[in-house]
């Protein structure tokens, strides 16, 4: 039997390391009303961001944004306390950081973040 760490590094090798990244943001309010949500959302999401294009835009359970080299940024409600959580995963640090930032600037501009 091989250890986890084995595998998991065994994986990594064949892949490539990926950096994962989740933040939890206080909101103004719980949100309920998840359709609403998508449709404040969904429109600020263009073909490209910053120099990555949108492969894939998912709204089953938030909004997951896939990009072109598979890096990921979901943005998703919490439907039992006023929290937005925020999680990114790419093949760097510096972009997972990136995709976190930009989802917090989503969250800003429709005014969602608890003063």
């Amino acid at each position: 039997k091989k250890k986890l760490s084995m595998l998991v590094d065994e994986l990594q090798k064949k892949y490539g390391k990926t950096y994962f990244k989740r933040i939890d943001l206080h909101i103004s309010e719980i949100i309920y009303d998840k359709k609403e949500f998508l449709e404040k959302i969904v429109n600020l999401i263009h073909k490209k961001i910053d120099k990555i294009s949108v492969k894939e835009v998912k709204t089953f359970d938030g909004i997951k944004i896939i990009f072109g080299d598979d890096s990921w940024l979901l943005l998703r409600p919490s439907g039992t306390e006023p929290l937005l959580r925020v999680y990114s995963e790419s093949q760097s640090k510096k972009q997972t950081e990136k995709l976190i930032n930009f989802g917090i600037k989503i969250i800003k501009e429709r005014g969602l973040i608890k003063r």
